[in-house]
């Protein structure tokens, strides 16, 4: 062992087995001068294990297959992200999955299509076009899935034909930044300052001879200023100190649960349990009868009383934000004012919200094909 160490020659885990065997480890860089040492002093060196990249190339060259999936799983892994093989659709309830699906894929947005191609506002379009039902339309991707996010039309229909005549009528004040028109007559134009109930795109378009009437489709874009009054109760119950976390995982097949995981179904305030669902979902967007459920949950070390100081304001501050997040067709909000006080014994928040959101709705119209024009 000395004989080693001055040649800089280092050994670990070194184990005395018998009287004249010893077991160490090594680097393979040190293998001829360990046994120009050990026929030195009269003894053996034999290798009982090591790693050869040699070898093990030429291991590899004999398993062909291996090689191919290997390459085949590179070239999967760098190509598959800019394609879509998954598409998912969301905010629908009249309308059927499958039905909105088999639309958007005659639209472009089908299996192996790129990402970027089908984000476009040209195909968003032709599928706003393609379902007479929908108000909005559009499409996020993330990884290889595509959701369509949609938001159906609030009328009802009772017995209605392709000749219903319909016109975009404003929800709300404000001012436009942005008109797409699908069908009808544009009334307004970007910049313009417009009233709730005012007819934004008619459905009745003037040929010159003849006032055709059709389905007005539109998406517009306006800047708006909103009001809101949110009022909180004075005291709030407040969770203490994170003191563990779990993660559990769980299988649904059909309507049978298997859990990997015990569960005493007993839960207080001091605890917080948070299920997400994963569904496998095959090309097409057809689901399949079975999902992975991720079980999060947040153990507190106990539950107090307490009454709201200003680091709680922040709390009433956002949630008024989500509440008009959720009552937009479809927008952002861009700037943000508020001021939040007590008022008998509650906490009080008046805000003001300038947005960016869509304000068009469908308005019908006399039932009528087309019109003669006097003169």
């Amino acid at each position: 062992m000395t004989d080693a160490a001055d040649l800089g020659i280092a050994l670990t885990d070194i184990k005395i087995i018998g009287d004249i065997t010893v077991r160490f480890f090594t680097k393979q860089k040190h293998k001829a001068k360990l046994k120009n040492l050990a026929k030195k002093h009269g003894g053996d060196l034999q290798i009982t294990s090591g790693f050869h990249l040699k070898k093990a190339l030429n291991i590899l060259k004999k398993r062909c297959f291996l090689l191919l999936g290997i390459l085949t799983l590179l070239i999967l892994t760098i190509k598959l992200p800019q394609h879509i093989l998954f598409i998912q659709v969301q905010g629908n309830v009249r309308l059927s999955n499958n039905f909105i699906i088999d639309k958007a894929q005659r639209c472009g947005i089908a299996f192996g299509a790129k990402r970027k191609e089908i984000r476009s506002e040209k195909v968003k379009n032709t599928l706003l076009a393609a379902i007479p039902d929908l108000q909005w339309v559009g499409v996020n991707t993330s990884g290889c899935v595509a959701t369509i996010s949609v938001i159906e039309s609030n009328e009802e229909k009772k017995n209605s034909v392709d000749s219903d005549v319909s016109s975009i009528v404003a929800d709300r004040d404000g001012v436009i930044k942005k008109i797409t028109v699908v069908s009808g007559n544009p009334l307004c134009k970007p910049g313009q300052a417009i009233k709730a109930g005012q007819t934004l795109v008619s459905g009745y378009i003037d040929t010159g001879l003849l006032i055709r009437a059709v389905k007005a489709k539109a998406e517009i874009t306006a800047l708006t200023n909103r009001e809101l009054c949110v009022i909180s109760l004075g005291n709030a119950a407040l969770r203490g100190r994170i003191i563990r976390e779990e993660n559990n995982f769980s299988i649904l097949i059909g309507k049978k649960l298997i859990n990997f995981f015990k569960d005493s179904g007993i839960l207080d305030d001091t605890c917080v349990k948070i299920n997400k669902i994963y569904p496998f979902v095959l090309p097409g967007g057809f689901v399949l009868p079975i999902s992975v459920i991720h079980q999060n949950v947040v153990y507190y070390d106990g539950v107090t009383d307490a009454s709201l100081t200003e680091q709680d304001y922040q709390w009433l501050s956002d949630y008024a934000q989500a509440y008009l997040r959720d009552r937009m067709v479809a927008g952002t909000i861009l700037n943000t004012q508020d001021s939040i006080h007590s008022e008998d014994g509650c906490s009080v928040l008046y805000g003001s919200y300038f947005c960016e959101e869509m304000i068009g709705k469908t308005k019908k119209e006399v039932n009528l094909n087309i019109y003669a024009k006097d003169g």
